[in-house]
């Protein structure tokens, strides 16, 4: 497998592969975020746990749409 997602399945991880991530999004209803937006997020978070700042991803996917609605990002 090409993949390096896992999910957990029966209280063990198990890695998955990208056919079975989007056959499980779609079941679970999960719109995934786009790679720029995911890496844009997940820079922030590197950020918080480097500075010990709060991090929520909801509130930093909305403040990328946010700032991208804007011509800032």
């Amino acid at each position: 497998m090409d993949s390096d997602k896992f999910c957990f399945s029966d209280n063990s991880l198990v890695r998955v592969s990208a056919e079975e991530e989007a056959a499980l999004n779609k079941r679970d209803g999960i719109v995934p975020r786009d790679d720029v937006k995911a890496a844009w997020a997940n820079a922030r978070f590197k950020y918080a746990l480097e500075y010990g700042t709060h991090f929520n991803q909801s509130a930093a996917s909305e403040e990328y749409d946010r700032l991208h609605a804007q011509g800032k990002i």
